[in-house]
C-alpha cells in the first residue's frame, strides 16, 4: 500500500528503501553539495519507483553498468518534484549522482560573519518536515525509515559532523574527509549534517558538545551533568536507544530552539547564558530520543504523537532532575501559552484539533505540544500514574523504530487501557476544536511566589530588587 502521506510522492507498495550509502562533497564557493547515493531496497522492484525530490540537479541514475530511465514527471510548489524511475527489472540496488541547488530548502549556508568565530563559513541541514528531498531523492515521509553510511568531503580546516556515529577522518591536500554510520533506522526528516570550524568537549561517557572553539568551553560548562539527565530519562523510558547523545551548538544565526536529530541534537546558542538556568530545555530534545525518534508519527497530521508525547516526557524528566514544582511551573507556562494563542484567534479552529488534515508539518503552533501534553496528562490522572507508566512502556516497546497514526495509537490505547473509554472523552480531545472544559490544571509554589511578588511590586510601583529574585527559577 502507499504511505498515505499527502506530502510525499512515495508508494511503499512499489518498494521501501532499506539503506543508503552516501558520498558528499561540500562546495562552499558554489553553495552546493555533490552527492553520490547508493540505495538498497528491502525487496526487488520491477516497473516504476517514485521518489521525492526538490530542486536537485540529477546527472545519472544506474544499476551496475546499466543506466536507469528516469524523469521528473510531477511537480508541486509545496512538495517538490516526483522522480520516476521507469522500467526497473527486479533490481535491489541503484545509484543516483546529483547536486543540490544553492537554494536547497534543507540547507543553510552561513557566512563567516554570522558565526561565533567570524572567520570560517558554516553549513547545516534542517530536514524537518519535508526538506530531506532537497538533499537526496528519498521516500520523504515519517512513515518509512532507513539506515545509512556517509563519506563527507569538506575544505581542509573545517570539520563535518552528522547525526550518526562518527568514524575515521583524514586529510589529503585541500580536502578533509569524514566517515559516519547510522546503524539505527530513521525517517528522512531526522537526517542531519553540519560543517564548520568545530571542536568538542566530552560531557560524560556517552555525550559530548560540539561547538566553535570560541564557544565550546562555555557550552561544556553549561551542559555539564548530561549523564544524570540521560539516567533520569532511562529511569522512565528504558535504556537509551541511540548509543550516544551528542549535541551541536549552532552559530548565533541559528533560527530554531533545537532539532532532535538522533545522536546529534542541534541546539540554539541562546541556551548558553552562564548560569545553567535554561538547560532544562535539553529535557525536551532528550525525550525525543524515545518519543518521536524511536516511536514516530506516520504523517504530519499526527504530529501531536511526536510533540505531545515529548512534552509530557520532558516534564516527567524535569520532575526528577528539577523537582515537581519546576515541572508544574513549566506545565503552567506551557498551557498559558496555548490558551493565549487560541484566545488570540491567530490560529484557525481546525488547527486546534490534535488530529489535523493535510498538514505539512511546517506551520507549527502550541497545539500539538501542549494540547497533546494535556490529553496524555488527562489519561494519566484518570487511570493513575503507575498504570499509565506501564502503558507507556508497552507503547514504546510495541512501536519502537516504527511509525503510527493517531488512529493506530487510539486503537492501542483502547486495547491496553479499556477503562479509559469511560474516564476520558477521547473523541473530544483528539477531534474537537479548542480545549475541553475539564482539562488538567497545575499548581506550582514557584509560580505562586512570583504572582504574589508581582502583585506587591505593582501595588507599590516598584521593580524587584536583585536579591529578592536571586533564587527564582528562569
Amino acid at each position: 500500500m502507499s504511505s498515505n502521506d499527502p506530502n510525499s510522492y512515495s508508494d511503499a507498495a512499489q518498494a521501501v528503501i532499506k539503506h543508503i550509502d552516501f558520498k558528499f562533497r561540500v562546495d562552499f564557493s558554489k553553495q552546493t553539495i555533490q552527492v553520490t547515493a547508493k540505495y538498497t531496497l528491502e525487496s526487488a522492484v520491477s516497473g516504476s519507483l517514485f521518489l521525492d525530490t526538490r530542486d536537485l540537479q540529477i546527472s545519472r541514475i544506474y544499476a551496475g553498468d546499466d543506466d536507469i530511465e528516469w524523469e521528473l514527471d510531477k511537480s508541486d510548489d509545496k512538495i517538490g518534484q516526483r522522480l520516476h524511475l521507469r522500467d526497473l527489472k527486479k533490481i535491489t540496488t541503484f545509484t543516483c549522482e546529483h547536486s543540490t541547488s544553492p537554494a536547497a530548502s534543507a540547507l543553510q549556508w552561513v557566512a563567516p560573519e554570522q558565526t561565533a568565530g567570524g572567520q570560517q563559513p558554516f553549513l547545516y541541514s534542517q530536514c524537518q518536515a519535508i526538506h530531506a528531498r532537497s538533499i537526496f531523492p528519498c521516500q520523504d515521509t515519517p512513515a518509512l525509515r532507513f539506515t545509512y553510511t556517509a563519506e563527507v568531503h569538506v575544505p581542509a580546516g573545517l570539520t563535518a559532523v552528522m547525526a550518526a556515529g562518527p568514524g575515521e577522518s583524514s586529510q589529503e591536500g585541500e580536502t578533509a574527509s569524514f566517515l559516519f554510520e547510522m546503524p539505527q533506522s530513521i525517517p528522512a526528516y531526522l537526517f542531519g549534517m553540519a560543517v564548520g570550524n568545530l571542536t568538542f568537549q566530552d560531557l560524560g561517557p556517552r555525550s559530548r558538545i560540539y561547538a566553535e572553539p570560541e564557544s565550546v568551553e562555555a557550552a561544556a560548562w553549561e551542559f555539564e551533568g548530561m549523564e544524570e539527565r540521560i539516567l533520569a530519562a532511562e529511569q522512565l523510558y528504558g535504556p537509551y536507544p541511540w548509543e550516544r547523545y551528542d549535541m551541536l551548538l549552532m552559530p548565533p544565526s541559528f533560527p530554531y530552539g533545537g532539532m532532535e536529530n538522533p545522536r546529534l541534537n542541534f541546539l540554539t546558542p541562546t541556551l548558553v547564558v552562564g548560569d545553567r538556568s535554561l538547560t532544562s530545555v535539553i529535557s525536551h530534545e532528550l525525550a525525543h530520543s524515545w518519543t518521536g525518534n524511536l516511536v514516530t508519527n506516520a504523517t504530519w497530521d499526527d504530529f501531536w504523537l511526536n510533540e505531545g508525547w515529548t512534552t509530557y516526557a520532558e516534564r516527567r524528566i524535569m520532575e526528577i532532575t528539577e523537582g515537581r514544582d519546576f515541572s508544574q511551573l513549566a506545565a503552567t507556562i506551557g498551557v498559558n501559552n496555548l490558551l493565549a494563542q487560541i484566545g488570540s484567534g491567530s490560529i484557525e479552529p481546525e488547527m486546534t484539533r490534535l488530529k489535523t488534515k493535510n498538514h505539512d508539518g511546517e506551520a507549527t503552533t502550541w497545539v500539538p505540544y501542549e494540547k497533546g501534553f494535556l490529553f496524555l496528562t488527562a489519561i494519566e490522572r484518570a487511570v493513575g500514574r503507575d498504570v499509565f507508566d506501564e502503558f507507556t512502556a508497552k507503547y514504546i516497546a510495541a512501536y519502537k523504530f516504527q511509525s503510527l497514526t493517531t488512529e493506530e495509537f487510539l486503537e492501542f490505547l483502547r486495547a491496553e487501557l479499556p477503562q479509559v473509554i469511560d474516564l476520558v472523552d477521547i473523541d473530544t480531545w483528539v477531534h474537537g476544536t479548542g480545549l475541553p472544559e475539564d482539562m488538567p490544571r497545575f499548581d506550582s509554589s514557584l509560580m505562586e511566589v512570583v504572582d504574589k511578588a508581582t502583585t506587591a511590586y505593582q501595588a507599590a510601583g516598584l521593580l524587584p530588587a536583585p536579591d529578592h529574585v536571586a533564587d527564582w527559577k528562569a
